[in-house]
């Protein structure tokens, strides 16, 4: 069965000068491919690190380089819709057969999606582009029922929200908040992917597929920062029917990214 991950990076996080990141936390072209054939993922999509926190046009080439020396990687073009540069350079990205969109990352830097994500969603159905968001429970101006009034808005454009359940363990358990937000959408258009801490709780995803179509949910690990072949077995060995499996692992993300359909094991 193929696996398609759309969530992953490359390069070094950026942390604080007196915190250095521990020595897993980082990934270069070779690791990232290593990791992803170890765990046994067929294509993997990375953003740069780096830029998770602030935007940098270097960090931004080293992940269009992993993508071109690889077979196995894709990338995603970071935008921060308030430096009006990084929609040039996503314009240019995006133009590269191995550019699957736009990566979003507003929690970490700072801003409000309600005052920028239309913006960017433009900026997709203009380009045919899927965006990749974060989103965070209780936080107003990253709440999930923002990005499904966005996905309303705007039919043309799909819409991605990072780290089903959240990013971190539950602090406010609302851990299904992405997922009601999805059937807020009423055009097909908004996902969630597994990137998660959540997904090694014992029961969440049974739960989450139980609840809700598995068909607005796509794999993803945030490898190197999370274990790949972790999430993955989570995954392969839950009890959910089949079809939600292979809907999950890569059949959404083949109806969403068509050249993806020659994908094999």
């Amino acid at each position: 069965m193929p696996v398609v991950d759309v969530h992953g990076h490359v390069g070094v996080l950026e942390t604080p000068q007196d915190h250095l990141p521990p020595p897993w936390m980082w990934g270069d072209a070779a690791r990232v491919e290593s990791l992803a054939r170890e765990a046994g993922i067929d294509e993997v999509f990375v953003s740069s690190l780096w830029s998770c926190s602030r935007y940098d046009p270097a960090s931004e080439q080293e992940a269009r380089t992993a993508a071109e020396g690889s077979r196995r990687i894709r990338f995603w073009a970071v935008v921060d819709p308030r430096i009006p540069e990084s929609f040039d350079a996503a314009h240019t990205a995006l133009a590269h057969p191995k550019c699957v969109g736009v990566k979003l990352h507003p929690v970490w830097q700072h801003y409000d999606l309600r005052h920028h994500l239309d913006q960017v969603m433009d900026f997709a159905e203009a380009h045919r582009a899927v965006v990749l968001t974060h989103t965070e429970a209780g936080q107003a101006g990253v709440d999930p029922l923002v990005c499904a009034d966005a996905a309303n808005r705007h039919p043309q454009a799909r819409l991605v929200m990072a780290h089903l359940g959240f990013g971190e363990p539950p602090r406010r358990f609302r851990v299904f908040d992405q997922m009601l937000a999805v059937r807020q959408a009423r055009h097909d258009n908004l996902f969630v992917d597994t990137a998660s801490q959540h997904m090694i709780f014992e029961g969440f995803l049974e739960e989450v597929v139980r609840r809700f179509s598995p068909e607005h949910i796509l794999f993803g690990t945030d490898l190197p920062l999370h274990s790949a072949g972790a999430i993955l077995a989570r995954v392969r060995t839950a009890a959910i029917p089949d079809a939600a499996r292979e809907a999950i692992l890569f059949r959404n993300a083949q109806r969403i990214w068509p050249a993806l359909e020659a994908v094999s094991c």
